[in-house]
């Protein structure tokens, strides 16, 4: 026997989320909600698997407009031609038989019609045409819409085959002028909005009754007279609705062909939260004898995120002054979707003692504090030091004045020298080899601009400030 009854499609919402890439996918075994055949099920598929940032619950606003992705109907219908007021199409064609693309442009060499802005004018020629054209909607909570039409001569609006609105009495003023502006949401209907014409019949029918969740069509039938008169119409719907997720089409086949679909509803949501690099390790500076602040320099951090950064800040900023004692520098990045990261690093500020400096004090592995000059020297747990000696002097540095470099090394090893700019440029750059020990280099630094610059060796991740005024 002939198996002609089509299956029963069934879906459930989903919601998913993004990974650090920011995508996401589903099967139509995830959409799926127990479909049943009273035979066999042969096959699942979905209109859309993947899913990204731009998918993200938030507002859901659509705009359809007269464009070249409408089609045309086969059907040209001269039923009603000469009545006047019109009193609308007959009968709308069968959805197959929308098949032809639209003919794009004025209907006459100069600008007959003005479109509306976003819109395309599309000629329309004589008796009564249609137009088609599909969206969906995956909300009709709080809906509202608003069409604007300028037409040349007449024009019905078809939603998902009911009449909205229909300009039927031939005037000038239908393609002169401002457009027919119809708004309508929960508080009522305003025909002739924004000092818009008003149509000549416009529907009582609820929005939740014109609009379906999914998938929906709009037709716009078109009437021109006889013989060579021709027209166009330029056309927007503007569609404003809370976002309940991304409708998402379930097609059920059964094992004789027959299908049925259902429309699921697909929630993307976004918990990963931005990611920062290129932070700068902890930071020992020195105050001038006698000085409560010192400055500090870092190179900046970076924030990314896959769905985009909001906003980016630092508590303090290369170049701030830092009292005596250890300040927490934290920065802070927030994502578009309400996600935030956060990543801090210490400015600790020391006086200089006659003892040494801060950056020549060194903690080896049995917890002795010693000088790292005295401890390269000799010491038998110089291979334990946990840190370097790095000193630049003079700094500031005046402009042509050679800059001194001192490093210490636990052994002997090739070294280069790199210079950078505020703008992370490479400026200079000097190969040289270290001994065990501290080392001393002269670096001849020539035309440099006044500005902040970054001294750094090729084994250390830290960069040293220095100004040149």
């Amino acid at each position: 026997a002939l198996d002609t009854v089509a299956p029963i499609a069934s879906t459930q919402n989903l919601t998913v989320f993004l990974d650090a890439n920011g995508n996401a996918s589903i099967s139509a075994q995830d959409l799926d909600n127990n479909s049943t055949d009273n035979c066999e099920i042969s096959s699942l598929s979905i209109s859309t698997s993947t899913f990204d940032c731009s998918d993200i619950s938030g507002d859901n606003s659509i705009q359809i407009v007269s464009d070249g992705s409408w089609t045309e109907s086969t059907v040209i219908d001269s039923t009603s031609v000469f009545s006047f007021p019109w009193s609308g199409a007959p009968a709308l064609p069968a959805t197959a038989t929308f098949n032809q693309p639209v003919d794009v442009g004025q209907p006459y060499p100069w600008v007959s019609i003005q479109p509306i802005p976003g819109s395309q004018v599309i000629r329309s020629f004589n008796y009564i045409r249609f137009y088609r054209k599909t969206f969906t909607l995956s909300s009709l909570n709080n809906l509202s819409a608003r069409a604007r039409m300028s037409v040349d001569d007449d024009m019905e609006n078809y939603i998902n085959g009911k009449l909205l609105a229909r300009e039927g009495s031939y005037a000038q003023s239908n393609f002169k002028g401002a457009p027919h502006d119809l708004h309508i949401d929960s508080s009522g209907t305003t025909n002739g909005f924004n000092g818009g014409d008003a149509f000549d019949f416009v529907s009582t029918l609820s929005l939740d009754s014109l609009f379906n969740i999914g998938n929906n069509e709009i037709i716009l039938a078109v009437r021109n007279g006889i013989g060579n008169n021709r027209g166009g119409f330029t056309f927007a719907l503007d569609l404003n609705t809370d976002f309940e997720g991304n409708p998402v089409v379930l097609t059920v086949e059964d094992a004789s062909g027959n299908t049925s679909q259902a429309t699921g509803l697909v929630t993307v949501v976004d918990t990963i939260a931005p990611s920062i690099t290129n932070l700068s390790n902890s930071l020992l500076v020195n105050a001038a004898s006698g000085d409560t602040a010192a400055r500090a320099f870092w190179f900046l951090p970076n924030a990314s995120d896959a769905c985009g950064i909001q906003s980016f800040n630092g508590t303090h900023h290369p170049g701030d002054h830092f009292p005596i004692g250890t300040t927490t520098v934290t920065y802070t990045a927030l994502d578009v979707n309400g996600n935030s990261t956060s990543a801090s690093f210490n400015v600790t500020v020391v006086e200089p003692t006659p003892a040494a400096r801060v950056e020549t004090i060194a903690t080896t592995q049995n917890g002795d504090v010693k000088s790292i000059d005295e401890s390269l020297n000799g010491d038998q747990d110089e291979a334990a030091l946990q840190a370097k000696v790095f000193e630049l002097y003079p700094n500031p540095l005046a402009n042509g004045q050679a800059l001194t470099l001192s490093v210490s090394s636990t052994n002997e090893e090739p070294t280069e020298i790199s210079v950078y700019n505020s703008t992370g440029q490479l400026v200079y750059a000097q190969k040289t080899k270290l001994q065990k020990g501290v080392n001393t280099i002269e670096l001849s630094l020539q035309n440099l601009r006044t500005g902040t610059y970054f001294v750094r060796t090729h084994a250390q991740s830290k960069a040293y400030p220095f100004i040149v005024k």
